[in-house]
């Protein structure tokens, strides 16, 4: 069981950084507190404990009734202590810069193709409007502009990856500061207007360019503020940091990795349909928990069925039936881990491309070798194998983190896909990542990334449809990314 973050110090730290990084500034009122629940997916109570925490420590003036207000303002000390901060996390926060100029282009590229003209359409009236504005006006209405077309894509976690990018990033931070704005080449991307204009034309190849020209400038201007600031400040050492995103906020729980580790049992057919579970104190001591822990685990699986339980008995295995099905979609709970699920596939299909293009220059012969064998055995997903090796070479961290997460909830979920048509989808979609395997081992990097990204929008293409059979509606709005 790997130790996740608590929810608390999930949201506090996430609400801090963007306090101190400027992106919520000083005067500026904070959501409320019901609509920060909602949109990170943590129960009221947890919210209010960060709030007063918060407050208590002079970020935030809270008051009955009243939204909360930023007090934390950008001081000469504040000055000094972000600048270390920075040259403390020099390498990582570059990573974090080339992430998003991996990422972020093909996302929003996405998002404006499936969010419809009329919501485009009012956005150009916004954006010719904001031409003859200042520069950080300009930008100001370009990050409001990225942040509402990725929440338009109805995907759950596109906002959220870029939520939690930026704030690692620190941009405000930096372009707070004397100088910086000059190191960017505004040459190459002229008018930020102009960049963001790409996204109404639906043009691909153009949306990924300007976007590209403009992810570089930024990275170079950052490189180059980051060094003049590094011989100012000699005395600063750079520190080893990883990235986290808690793309799963409110179901990183013990309970719920134990529920979805049995019913990938289930499911394999180690525990065999309608045969008994080992006991709760058998569990409790394989996986290191309380035996209340167990039991939430367990009524996770009756309330899926994917198991019943018998009083003075004990607990059976099932496989789902439609039955079932329809009705964990109809929680509301569930509904939403289904959804999730659905974003998750629809993310890894993207970024699994960029992922396995990075990937693939560290790959050798003797790792396709390993790979190749790993696929040779009868028990093996083929796309398990292969994402694993991107993931194991990848080399920059951010990405690295992305992946597993985004994999943990596809993990948490895939019994959609393989279970439904039982070994004939399995089957289907082991053959489609034999083809990625091909293109890797006869060296073509760009068919490598597009078959593997193609094995993730064949499995959402089912699951959505399956979903949308029995009667999950929102599936619907799930566009397999091409």
């Amino acid at each position: 069981m790997k130790y996740k973050t608590t929810l608390f110090e999930y949201l506090y730290e996430n609400l801090k950084e963007q306090i101190v990084s400027g992106r919520i500034k000083c005067g500026e009122s904070l959501p409320s507190m019901n609509s920060v629940s909602e949109q990170y997916n943590i129960g009221i109570r947890t919210v209010k404990d960060v709030f007063r925490a918060l407050s208590r420590e002079g970020y935030i003036k809270t008051e009955e009734r009243k939204a909360a207000v930023v007090i934390y303002s950008d001081n000469k000390d504040s000055q000094e202590s972000a600048v270390k901060y920075v040259l403390e996390r020099k390498s990582f926060i570059v990573e974090v810069y080339q992430t998003m100029a991996l990422l972020m282009p093909e996302l929003f590229c996405f998002s404006s193709q499936v969010c419809g003209q009329k919501y485009l359409d009012l956005w150009e009236k916004t954006l010719s409007r904001s031409k003859k504005k200042d520069t950080q006006s300009r930008w100001s209405v370009a990050s409001d502009f990225l942040y509402d077309i990725l929440e338009k894509s109805n995907n759950l976690l596109f906002r959220d990856l870029f939520v939690s990018l930026e704030v690692y990033a620190r941009l405000p931070l930096f372009s707070s500061h004397d100088g910086f704005i000059e190191l960017v080449d505004t040459k190459s991307i002229g008018n930020s207007m102009w960049v963001m204009e790409s996204l109404l034309t639906g043009n691909r190849s153009e949306i990924i360019y300007r976007f590209g020209l403009m992810y570089d400038a930024v990275i170079n201007a950052i490189q180059k503020y980051l060094d003049i600031m590094a011989e100012k400040n000699p005395n600063v050492e750079e520190g080893e940091y990883d990235y986290s995103w808690a793309a799963e906020r409110g179901r990183e729980h013990y309970y719920t990795q134990i529920a979805r580790e049995l019913i990938d049992k289930i499911g394999s057919g180690i525990y065999k349909p309608d045969t008994f579970l080992p006991h709760e104190a058998e569990l409790s001591e394989q996986y290191g928990v309380s035996v209340s822990t167990v039991r939430k685990a367990i009524l996770m699986l009756n309330e899926l069925g994917f198991a019943k339980t018998f009083n003075a008995k004990g607990t059976k295995a099932m496989l789902q039936n439609k039955e079932m099905a329809m009705k964990s979609i109809k929680n509301k709970k569930y509904k939403r881990d289904t959804l999730m699920y659905l974003s998750a596939l629809q993310l890894m299909t993207i970024t699994v491309k960029a992922a396995a293009e990075s990937a693939f220059q560290n790959i050798d012969k003797d790792v396709i070798n390993e790979l190749d064998e790993k696929m040779s055995c009868h028990d093996s997903i083929n796309l398990d194998c292969i994402q694993e090796c991107i993931n194991k070479y990848v080399s920059l961290r951010p990405l690295k983190t992305i992946l597993e997460e985004t994999g943990e909830i596809i993990y948490g979920g895939y019994y959609y896909a393989f279970y439904r048509d039982g070994s004939q989808a399995a089957n289907l979609l082991n053959f489609k990542s034999q083809k990625a395997f091909e293109c890797l081992k006869h060296g073509d990097k760009k068919g490598f990334a597009a078959k593997t990204s193609e094995c993730y929008g064949h499995i959402l293409k089912i699951v959505r449809d399956y979903l949308i059979g029995y009667g999950l509606t929102e599936a619907k709005n799930f566009v397999v990314p091409e």
